[in-house]
């Protein structure tokens, strides 16, 4: 694929102090490239969007997800700049997943091809330069960065044959397609089960210790419990014997 991923523009990601449309959930569909690129420039500071001709329409999706942001957009072929972030929004974390189509993210000096079922982390605080291909539909997870625990490794792509990456991705993509909202505590708690499997690929990468047993029992409360509108980080420290501070740092 080619295009002006050089161009320069404003960033991907929204602020962490949300305005009052994306404060909960919200939604778009437009069928022209200026409306597209106009609303995706409002709404995402520091983003340059650049519509390829012709425009096949674009629709967005957003839904809170804790302290955390879900997006689910699908559109033509276009061309995203982000400039790098020095603010409060270089804090922000995006994991990108790949539902359909194809995509190719430039991001601290790497380039990632991004297939279905492949996934690659943006850190907001650089620049990156995104294209995206016709018929292209990805699910974006947007969260704070001192809320993951560890340093991920930004710019390079998750491994679909790895059970514990395409487990994330699964799950990413499997909330993306949901329609009803979640609860308040459901989206505490699933977003600690996606923080906690990134966790877990990051550790493994690196061949650092792994989680242990009590972290493992987490993970496999917070599966069991998936669907439990009563689950939260409390009950799964609680289930483990152990208090919330010190699950946290498991």
């Amino acid at each position: 694929m080619t295009g002006p991923l050089g161009d320069r523009g404003r960033g991907l990601e929204p602020s962490p102090e949300p305005s009052p449309e994306l404060a909960s959930e919200s939604a778009l569909e437009a069928s022209s490239p200026t409306r597209w690129r106009g609303e995706l420039e409002r709404l995402f500071p520091r983003t340059r969007v650049l519509p390829s001709t012709p425009f096949h329409g674009g629709r967005l999706r957003q839904r809170s997800l804790g302290e955390g942001r879900l997006i689910d957009v699908a559109g033509s072929h276009q061309a995203v700049r982000r400039e790098p972030a020095r603010d409060a929004l270089g804090e922000i974390a995006s994991v990108i997943v790949q539902l359909e189509g194809r995509a190719t993210v430039e991001h601290r000096g790497r380039v990632c091809e991004l297939g279905p079922g492949r996934a690659t982390v943006v850190d907001a605080g650089r620049g990156a330069a995104i294209e995206l291909g016709g018929g292209y539909r990805q699910a974006l997870l947007l969260v704070p960065r001192a809320t993951l625990g560890v340093e991920l490794a930004f710019g390079e792509g998750l491994d679909p044959r790895d059970p514990v990456d395409a487990a994330f991705v699964a799950q990413l993509g499997a909330l993306a397609d949901a329609s009803a909202p979640l609860e308040l505590t459901r989206q505490r708690a699933v977003l600690a089960s996606l923080l906690a499997l990134l966790r877990v690929t990051t550790v493994a990468r690196r061949g650092e210790a792994p989680l242990g047993r009590r972290g493992e029992q987490a993970l496999a409360t917070i599966e069991r419990r998936f669907r439990d509108p009563e689950l939260d980080a409390a009950a799964v420290a609680e289930a483990q014997g152990v208090s919330r501070r010190h699950l946290d740092q498991l």
